[in-house]
């Protein structure tokens, strides 16, 4: 257990960094190949986002037609 705390003391996320490209992917962080490959990561990011907001859209409308189909034809 000690050891678990140890290390989780000593864990930092970079969540700037965790969203770009890796550095396996790039070899100097300041080329512009770097920099596309880092707005490529966020467009990806962002389509993905689009796209999950629209089924999450799908859903909330299928949800909502379905309770006021219910309490109109409530018995």
């Amino acid at each position: 257990m000690v050891l678990i705390q140890k290390v989780w003391q000593n864990y930092h996320i970079d969540f700037e960094t965790m969203i770009l490209a890796c550095a396996t992917c790039k070899a100097d962080p300041n080329s512009v190949i770097a920099q596309a490959q880092d707005l490529a990561v966020l467009v990806m990011i962002a389509f993905l986002m689009v796209g999950l907001g629209c089924v999450a859209l799908i859903v909330y409308n299928f949800v909502r037609k379905q309770r006021l189909f219910s309490e109109t034809t409530a018995v």
